[in-house]
């Protein structure tokens, strides 16, 4: 396991916990209501970044059987795979939620998932590992040129 791992986790749970706060910030709650909704938020984000890290360990074992042929490919094919994961776990939940609501359908559901995965493709993207584990230096995870 890389440090990849608890970079991203972090991330995921401290966005979590800001925008949880944020939010119950901007509809005036009290201060421990912002405590609770950081708290919430750093559980939800502690799940977004464990679905994320588990997209991130079958781009790398994919790379065993695909290499990318460039770092750069590398590092962008690392960041589909956990940001298309956290689409399907989006909009998963957003069917869900629109599913069970009494009201009219909205499109603001599917743009949230939109949203979380562009959030996870830009810091999967800086998170990305270069290469192999220090204890499998026997290949990167892309192809030298």
């Amino acid at each position: 396991m890389g440090e990849w791992v608890g970079r991203e986790m972090s991330i995921a749970i401290g966005s979590g916990a800001v925008s949880g706060g944020v939010v119950v910030a901007a509809v005036g709650g009290s201060f421990a209501g912002i405590l609770l909704g950081a708290f919430i938020g750093s559980v939800l984000g502690a799940v977004v970044g464990g679905v994320s890290v588990a997209a991130g360990h079958l781009a790398i074992r994919a790379a065993a059987f695909w290499p990318a042929p460039s770092e750069r490919c590398w590092r962008a094919r690392f960041a589909s795979c956990s940001a298309a994961a956290i689409f399907l776990l989006m909009s998963m939940c957003s069917m869900w939620v629109l599913s069970t609501s009494a009201g009219e359908a909205s499109l603001m559901m599917p743009g949230v998932a939109v949203g979380f995965a562009a959030a996870t493709f830009v810091c999967t993207l800086a998170l990305a590992p270069r290469s192999a584990s220090k204890s499998d230096t026997s290949h990167a995870l892309w192809i030298p040129r």
